[in-house]
């Protein structure tokens, strides 16, 4: 018969050997000292979450480290837009001038 041993988990835990005087004066339990309370997490504010609100994480992502990019990206997008507006408008208004009109 073969046994399989797998690890379920793992626990933490500490051991003190003390003289037999020592324990005596201390028996089990009564010399342990109240756990040490850890100071609360620095948790962000949002959830990022992609289930949650994916908004969000989305853009914590991406604007994190593209802001610069994508500024430039829409400000050179506008500038051609307007340019093409411009070209587009421009025969109109130089017929106008012509006629007098």
């Amino acid at each position: 018969m073969e046994v399989v041993v797998t690890l379920q988990g793992k626990v933490e835990m500490e051991l003190t050997l003390v003289p037999t005087a020592e324990a005596k004066k201390m028996p089990v339990g009564m010399g342990r000292n109240p756990p040490n309370p850890l100071p609360f997490p620095k948790r962000p504010d949002i959830s990022f979450s992609w289930f949650r609100n994916p908004w969000n994480a989305c853009c914590f992502v991406v604007c994190r480290y593209y802001r610069g990019r994508i500024i430039c990206f829409s400000l050179i997008l506008f500038l051609i837009l307007l340019l093409c507006c411009a070209i587009y408008a421009f025969p109109g208004y130089l017929v106008k001038k012509l006629l007098n009109a």
